[in-house]
């Protein structure tokens, strides 16, 4: 069986894919807003939106959302060019397991401190401080 190419065994053990790494913080005072926090691995090359070279590596992502639950769908919405990346670990030529593991570690120490920086930035709080995943955020949505 072959695994995707986004996947690596975390240091921790466990079963590590980019794409599921997702963090939601509730946003105090707002219902159905988040913050958003997730990790990625970016080539290097030029940035389309500001024509900047950028360095390739494992990125964290951090953004507001709004999250609907209709119909027993959820929509997830967004602000285009809202938020920011803040590049994690450097790996210019490849991905690779162990810094992806790596990034995935720093990806949580620090998943906290850019939600509550994300916060400051459009004038809110944190609900609790407590991440969320997406099973833990669709029950949530369930119950309320």
């Amino acid at each position: 069986m072959t695994k995707d190419i986004g996947e690596a065994q975390s240091l921790s053990g466990k079963e590590f894919s980019m794409a599921e790494f997702e963090k939601y913080f509730k946003v105090k005072g707002m219902e159905g807003h988040y913050i958003k926090t997730s990790l990625f691995y970016q080539k290097s090359g030029i940035n389309w939106y500001n024509s900047q070279q950028e360095a390739g590596g494992y990125y964290f992502s951090v953004k507001s959302v709004e999250r609907k639950s209709q119909r027993g769908y959820v929509c997830e919405s967004f602000t285009m060019f809202e938020g920011f990346k803040v590049m994690l670990v450097p790996a210019d030529s490849r991905r690779s397991k162990k810094l992806a593991a790596q990034a995935e570690l720093k990806a949580e120490e620090q998943a906290l401190f850019y939600a509550k920086k994300a916060c400051e930035q459009k004038g809110w709080e944190l609900e609790d401080g407590v991440a969320l995943d997406k099973q833990e955020v669709r029950a949530y949505e369930a119950v309320n």
